[in-house]
């Protein structure tokens, strides 16, 4: 193990020289990334995706890579601006809207549990109702903002609606 950290150092300065004659190959780019990955350094994952992104932005797993990283690094702003990416170019994905619906959820606030919701129900909508994790997405957003909100008469609306999550 020990012998192949220098290997990988130099593996890298290898992809950075081929990086520099070839400005637009994409594996290169991805190979490097790989290897910021596999050595753990996590931060220098992020700044060769992000360079990847500004050559190469209709890639869309770059895209999903980058938010689960910033997501592993609970960097939950900068991983939704991802997700809003992969759901602006792939709109029909369910994958997408769930994950920017947990990340939402996550980062908490009356407006972002809101905007979780809908983007539970477009899971829902998506999947036919065949979503066990959006369902449940819907009754805890429904709970948290009826938590946030109490006495101002919205509780009829709210319980109604997890209601309808819950017997789905």
């Amino acid at each position: 193990m020990l012998r192949m950290i220098p290997l990988c150092t130099l593996v890298r300065c290898h992809f950075t020289q081929q990086i520099s004659s070839l400005f637009g190959c994409q594996i290169v780019h991805k190979r490097k990334i790989a290897i910021a990955k596999a050595q753990g350094d996590m931060s220098l994952a992020v700044d060769y995706l992000n360079k990847y992104l500004e050559l190469f932005m209709a890639d869309h797993d770059a895209w999903r890579e980058l938010a689960e990283i910033y997501v592993s690094l609970q960097m939950y702003k900068q991983a939704a601006f991802c997700y809003e990416e992969l759901i602006l170019a792939q709109p029909t994905i369910p994958l997408y809207h769930l994950a920017y619906a947990e990340v939402l959820y996550t980062l908490g606030g009356l407006e972002n549990l809101q905007t979780a919701k809908k983007y539970y129900a477009s899971t829902i909508q998506l999947t036919g109702g065949k979503n066990t994790r959006a369902l449940f997405g819907v009754c805890l957003c429904s709970a948290a903002i009826s938590q946030l909100t109490k006495g101002r008469n919205k509780e009829e609306e709210s319980s109604e609606l997890q209601s309808l999550a819950a017997e789905a």
